[in-house]
């Protein structure tokens, strides 16, 4: 018994350093994937510290990082929040450490976020407009460097691609050409 524990622990030793320089072919393990040392080592699936709320009604902030702990608040659809530190559950789903309106806990990254995928790049700003073309209503003025999350695109007529994006508690719609992929 003493010799399997021996061996079970060099086992582990030598994979967590294996993880460490290949990190996709251990997640995909599905015995290594019940492992909750995965959790530190593969968070390429959510790289970005910076989401934004895709599920309409929102998403509770928990004391702790699964949903059996309390809520201490929301974050709405479409809102865009920073995450401090991420963690994998051994279930498989990724939570994240966050501040949000004043209340600082855990939500779920898994499922219910995007990680912002495009940056504003226009000096003077881009409006956030209440639809595909400069014929509509602009919501506010986005500054350059602000990420955000583009859900879809659509090219008008005169060959401009739109994105619709959400931030700020609103989905809405920005110009692609003053927009870069991060």
């Amino acid at each position: 018994m003493q010799n399997t524990k021996k061996l079970i622990a060099s086992t582990l030793a030598a994979l967590t350093i294996f993880a460490s320089a290949a990190a996709p072919a251990v997640s995909d393990n599905p015995l290594l994937a019940k492992l909750s040392i995965v959790s530190t080592l593969d968070a390429s699936a959510v790289s970005s510290s910076n989401y934004a709320v895709t599920t309409p009604s929102g998403l509770n902030i928990r004391k702790g990082a699964d949903t059996s702990f309390k809520s201490v608040g929301t974050i709405p659809f479409a809102a865009n929040f920073t995450v401090k530190s991420k963690t994998r559950k051994p279930d498989g789903n990724y939570w994240g450490k966050i501040t949000y309106g004043g209340k600082t806990g855990w939500i779920c990254l898994t499922n219910y976020t995007k990680p912002c995928n495009y940056k504003v790049t226009a000096n003077s700003g881009l409006a956030f407009r209440s639809g595909a073309g400069t014929n509509f209503s602009n919501y506010y003025y986005l500054s350059k460097g602000t990420q955000i999350y583009v859900r879809s695109t659509a090219r008008k007529a005169d060959g401009t691609i739109w994105g619709n994006v959400l931030h700020g508690g609103h989905s809405g719609w920005v110009c692609m050409t003053y927009t870069a992929k991060i």
